[in-house]
């Protein structure tokens, strides 16, 4: 009995779930998609059985208890009561009765899958998986005779100290080749660059519109190789993911615009200025952090398909609430190339720690969140800037250098902070560290009088919902950890990041979990006061992904394109695989059969297309874990008839029993753990 048992293939669906959709049209179509990829993987068995004279005996879509079948000739056709999963039946193969395999009399039938030759074995065993790699082909050829929605090759933003960021490449620069193979999508960039060994050659087009050409190294200290980079929105405000939560977060000024935000507006101006692209906005934006802006939108389209009418709405400019206290800063992580940190005489280096910025010392004079703020505000002067820093020289004590510089006028707001990397100055082209260690508690503030002290370490806050009014946050007591495991090996935690994240969320108190020696105790705020002329780089909404259409112009290119999704996407499971084997890739990041159901829920809303390029992932899914060399899968059979054919001889019944045993108990505790998995995320 060839038994497909779910086959894993949920094991690397890693796709951010979205709501259940109830359409009961989107039901059929997800049903009947998982269907025909159970079907055309066991018809591939089932083919090739018949063709080399087997005498199959069960043709079965799902498994466990049969709730119709039919006679037809020898076999038997069946529908049975688990749905995620199919098997073959042949005659003297069942993976739930090993010793059939090994059992001398059935293998005296010349009809009997054992009485066969190793070579017609192995292309019973392999059909399977070569009919889904062909069906995945076929969804993907024909997703691209429809057109299929991808993000562009665009940078959206860089993480500061990335490889991207050390080379200078910006928001809205295109990618358009690495190492000489184009680039399509974004997704292309990611792959191409996971799976590289060496240096990459970028090529593009900057966002001056001027062409590029730079050698990055990748950083493979992650999950996966990357430089750092992520894909970029459009100029269409998002709708809320899940239903009741505001278009624009309360507390901040998109919040209080009048008309309001709605969702589906598309951005067409900034203070008179039509927009281009979202890089565009977003440095519009950065010059004018503390002035209010104007926005033309254009309303989403009605039923009848006409567009909507054009308003226009202000939003104020906001600064960011002080907590009353500032950090002290942690050391360079990063210097981009070119830059004046570079490019001054001594330069400035990694590991270096800036102790003061023309006499004004970092934590204790200025907020080093508001560094590159007080850095670009100097740019422009004849006179230079005198920077301070402690240098660790090896072997000797801890020394102070002086360097001379001239910053430039760069906003900081457009890089994305992320836990344990740095935050940027790019007005030096530095990228720094904040710690978690409180330098100075301003005196009279609401952070004194709760009873924080200099010389605090913050390991964790939370952000406490008081009402409940909904905002960008699901858990009504959002916390960000601060202080990693003792078993993590991970950069220094970056303060920024809790920093940034309580911005989001101006109405909510903070509670503070300070380490002050051997004690650990919370403290918590209400009330806040701006941070005087340090503006906020968000004023309160957000914008939907940028996607392009991709479209064969013809049937030759929609199967050149579908063959290059099909290898694209076995790379991809690859390095999932690998990832997950190296634990670069949590096994609670895995999605099992709701998880999946909840993703074709979703793809087949945004249209057919979609939903073929779904069923063609699923596809190629099923076809490389099936052929992993796990006893009861596809894979695990090759093994053995590998052994054969080298050896002369089948295993004997004790290996294969003791072999199907293990197999059976490895995929039962898989599928345990991933539905539970899957329910966990329900219940949370």
């Amino acid at each position: 009995m060839e038994t497909l048992a779910v086959d894993m293939l949920n094991l690397v669906v890693l796709a951010d779930i979205g709501s259940v959709l109830s359409s009961v049209w989107n039901i059929l179509l997800v049903a009947l998609g998982l269907g025909l990829v159970i079907f055309f993987h066991e018809l591939g068995h089932f083919a090739v059985a018949k063709w080399c004279d087997v005498h199959v005996e069960r043709f079965s879509i799902g498994f466990g208890p049969i709730l119709w079948s039919r006679q037809r000739g020898e076999t038997e056709y069946a529908l049975s009561a688990i749905p995620f999963g199919g098997y073959v039946k042949m005659l003297g193969q069942d993976d739930m009765d090993a010793s059939q395999m090994a059992d001398e009399n059935i293998a005296q039938n010349p009809r009997s899958y054992s009485a066969k030759k190793v070579w017609q074995r192995m292309a019973i065993i392999s059909a399977g998986v070569i009919m889904n790699i062909i069906t995945a082909f076929l969804f993907f050829s024909t997703a691209f005779l429809l057109g299929v929605m991808d993000a562009p090759p665009i940078i959206g933003g860089m993480v500061a100290g990335s490889p991207a960021w050390e080379h200078g490449l910006k928001q809205g620069d295109k990618i358009t080749h690495i190492n000489g193979e184009k680039m399509s999508t974004f997704s292309d960039i990611s792959m191409t660059t996971a799976l590289s060994t060496g240096d990459l050659v970028v090529k593009g087009v900057g966002v001056d519109g001027k062409p590029f050409e730079k050698t990055i190294t990748p950083d493979a200290s992650g999950s996966t190789r990357s430089i750092g980079i992520e894909n970029t929105v459009g100029l269409e405000v998002a709708t809320p993911i899940e239903e009741g939560r505001p278009v624009a977060f309360p507390g901040l000024p998109a919040a209080a615009c009048d008309p309001p935000l709605e969702p589906g507006d598309t951005i067409i101006s900034l203070d008179g200025i039509k927009l281009t692209d979202y890089a565009h906005m977003k440095r519009l934006m950065q010059e004018r952090l503390d002035k209010t802006i104007e926005f033309e939108l254009q309303r989403r389209a009605g039923d009848d398909g006409k567009p909507g009418p054009n308003v226009k709405t202000k939003v104020e400019a906001a600064e960011f609430r002080s907590f009353g206290f500032a950090m002290a800063i942690g050391p360079i992580a990063g210097i981009q190339l070119g830059s004046p940190a570079a490019s001054c005489d001594p330069p400035l280096k990694v590991g270096d720690v800036i102790q003061s910025v023309n006499g004004r010392s970092l934590g204790d004079d200025l907020d080093p969140m508001q560094l590159n703020v007080y850095l670009a505000s100097l740019s422009g002067q004849d006179k230079e800037v005198e920077i301070k820093v402690k240098r660790q020289v090896e072997g000797k004590a801890d020394g102070e250098v002086t360097v001379n510089l001239k910053p430039k006028n760069i906003p900081w707001g457009t890089m994305p902070i992320r836990t344990n990397k740095p935050m940027a100055a790019p007005a030096i082209g530095v990228a720094y560290f904040v710690s978690t260690h409180v330098a100075k508690v301003r005196a009279g503030s609401e952070a004194e009088m709760a009873g924080i002290e200099k010389g605090d370490k913050i390991v964790k806050i939370e952000l406490i919902r008081q009402s409940d009014q909904k905002d960008v946050f699901k858990e009504p007591n959002e916390a960000v950890e601060l202080e990693p495991k003792d078993d993590e090996k991970t950069d220094p935690v970056n303060w920024a990041v809790a920093y940034i994240q309580s911005q989001k969320v101006p109405q909510r108190k903070v509670t503070f979990h300070i380490k002050r020696g051997d004690k650990t105790f919370a403290k918590s705020v209400e009330q806040f006061e701006a941070e005087q002329g340090f503006y906020l780089p968000f004023r309160g909404f957000q914008t939907m992904t940028e996607l392009q259409e991709r479209k064969a112009t013809g049937f030759g290119e929609a199967l050149a394109m579908g063959i290059d999704s099909t290898w694209k996407n076995v790379l991809q499971i690859y390095l999932t695989l690998r990832s997950l084997a190296t634990g670069r890739i949590s096994a609670k990041e895995l999605h099992g059969p709701i998880g999946i159901a909840k993703v074709g829920y979703r793809v087949a809303s945004q249209g057919v297309s979609q939903l073929l390029l779904f069923l063609g992932f699923l596809s190629v899914n099923l076809a490389v874990l099936n052929f992993l060399p796990i006893p009861v899968l596809d894979g695990g059979h090759m093994v053995f008839l590998t052994y054969e054919a080298v050896a002369g001889k089948k295993p004997s019944e004790k290996v294969l029993i003791a072999a199907q045993y293990v197999g059976l108990i490895l995929i039962l505790g898989l599928m345990i753990f991933v539905v539970g998995q899957d329910f966990m995320r329900l219940a949370s």
